[in-house]
């Protein structure tokens, strides 16, 4: 039995606060067996007055829940206290094994009561004592106290999680994509590029260059003028060499072209020249 009992006690063990209600709320057996599975408890009172310490309570082990029949007799627990389970009567312990179950233990005498702890469990009826302080069926000033020590892992993983082989050694600076796209690649590429493409068009056609199917069918209508002659001349001769138009000597005169010229002879031919 202890008496002043710092939560911090439990707390600090591992304990886990499975059970908090009021003295004036009603204790059942489904409001207890959501604490079922642990290895060793704490059953106590906490008044309102000291919330961070216990007035009294005592250690049990997963045994204090098990079912008990009698209305006079406690048992006790290798933990060191007397307890008893009895359902439609009351959950407690007692220092003693002497109890009266009517339907909590009632027990009047002066020089034991203070180790005594009852809880009714009719299903109805909140209560019933905390050590001396007894008839709290209604009380707010005390609460119905139990914390647990939970088991350890009944199956633990197999086979850990390997370390990674070659972890990161400087973790990326790049901000991640913020929307990265839904679709995957359908095939990506054997042999990616080593070296980043050069920066893409700031506004690409939203249609593909088609070539030209049909190339034009009329000539340059102006040709090229060279603005300067060409100094270095053709390896390869014209097959048909330049007419030149420089004046021509002849019986009939100077002739400005050869086209001229050509014109001429053409006249004298049919009206000849008095010489």
């Amino acid at each position: 039995m202890l008496y002043n009992y710092s939560v911090s006690n439990l707390t600090s063990a591992g304990y886990i606060l499975c059970y908090s209600v009021p003295y004036s709320t009603a204790t059942t057996v489904d409001a207890l067996s959501a604490c079922y599975g642990g290895i060793s408890y704490f059953v106590g009172a906490l008044p309102s007055s000291s919330p961070t310490t216990l007035s009294l309570g005592a250690y049990g082990t997963a045994g204090i829940f098990t079912s008990t029949y009698s209305t006079t007799t406690a048992y006790l627990d290798s933990a060191g206290a007397y307890w008893y389970y009895n359902a439609g009567k009351g959950f407690g312990f007692a220092d003693t094994s002497l109890i009266n179950l009517s339907p909590c233990d009632v027990d009047q005498e002066a020089d034991d009561c203070s180790g005594r702890l009852c809880w009714q469990l009719d299903g109805h009826s909140g209560g019933y004592r905390a050590g001396c302080a007894e008839i709290l069926n209604t009380g707010e000033n005390w609460r119905k106290i139990i914390y647990v020590l939970p088991s350890p892992t009944q199956s633990p993983t197999a086979t850990p999680s390997s370390p990674s082989r070659a972890p990161t050694s400087i973790p990326t600076l790049l901000t991640p994509t913020h929307n990265p796209t839904h679709r995957p690649t359908l095939l990506p590429s054997s042999s990616p590029s080593k070296t980043p493409s050069i920066p893409p068009t700031k506004y690409p056609s939203l249609l593909p260059t088609r070539p030209t199917s049909l190339p034009s069918s009329y000539p340059t209508r102006y040709p090229t003028i060279s603005l300067a002659p060409t100094t270095t001349p053709s390896a390869i001769p014209s097959s048909a060499p330049t007419v030149s138009r420089a004046p021509v000597e002849s019986a009939y005169g100077t002739l400005p072209s050869s086209i001229d010229n050509l014109f001429l002879i053409g006249v004298h031919d049919h009206f000849p020249l008095i010489k």
